[in-house]
């Protein structure tokens, strides 16, 4: 999520709101690696992932964008 956050050149407050989240809920995963499963998968949805690929750290790939 960090290194899509960097590659988006987005903030804390700009990739929570990205998932119907706050910049609150961004940082506390950021220092806990934590967050609620309903939380987890609206931030993969909105980074174009499954969960299973966030969780191994994926990327979505430029290539699949339109």
């Amino acid at each position: 999520a960090v290194a899509y956050m960097g590659s988006k050149g987005l903030t804390e407050t700009q990739f929570g709101i990205q998932f119907q989240s706050t910049d609150r809920t961004v940082r506390n995963f950021r220092k806990s690696g934590k967050m609620r499963r309903s939380t987890f998968e609206a931030m993969a949805k909105s980074m174009g992932l499954t969960i299973e690929q966030l969780l191994r750290g994926e990327l979505p790939s430029q290539s699949d964008r339109h």
